[in-house]
């Protein structure tokens, strides 16, 4: 899995597995999941940890873009 390199934001720690958001925004377009919960647990099934999932979909601006395009995705 690629990261990002980490770095300090807030005085803490971390680093986003790219490949894993990637696969969240492929989710999300699919409409094969209804919100942020149904996303976090398939990517769990699919072999990503849990840890990576939550540190990942942490990022206000990542779950913003997420959830909009869930938007557009149940919308149609």
């Amino acid at each position: 899995m690629a990261l990002v390199q980490p770095s300090t934001f807030g005085g803490q720690r971390f680093g986003l597995d790219v490949a894993l958001i990637r696969r969240a925004v492929k989710l999300a377009r699919s409409g094969a999941c209804r919100d942020l919960r149904d996303i976090r647990k398939r990517l769990q099934l699919e072999g990503y940890p849990r840890t990576a999932v939550e540190a990942s979909l942490a990022e206000r601006s990542v779950t913003n873009d997420i959830e909009r395009i869930l938007h557009v995705a149940n919308d149609s």
